[in-house]
């Protein structure tokens, strides 16, 4: 296949490519002076991970996960459980 740029890949390329381009998710935990909650970060496998949590304010925790359901589950349950004991930052 040859874009309008001239450059030309192969199928494997194209192949590998796509595979790079691959999402994972972080369920990750952060700490803030106002309270405490949890979201659901997407990364590629080409991406610096340590410069995308970096971005975080007050980060305490980041799990990595395949899936973008079984990373919201963790999140979902994180949240539920700050709000249970009074540290979520939407309690406040």
């Amino acid at each position: 296949m040859v874009h309008s740029y001239g450059i030309s890949y192969s199928p494997q390329c194209k192949k590998q490519r796509r595979k790079a381009m691959q999402k994972t998710y972080a369920a990750v935990h952060a700490h803030t002076d106002q309270g405490d909650y949890a979201m659901v970060v997407t990364l590629t496998e080409s991406e610096n991970a340590l410069s995308a949590f970096d971005a975080i304010s007050g980060i305490e925790h980041a799990n990595i996960y395949t899936t973008k359901k079984r990373a919201q589950m963790v999140v979902d349950m994180w949240n539920e459980c700050f709000k249970r004991n009074g540290i979520s930052i939407w309690n406040n």
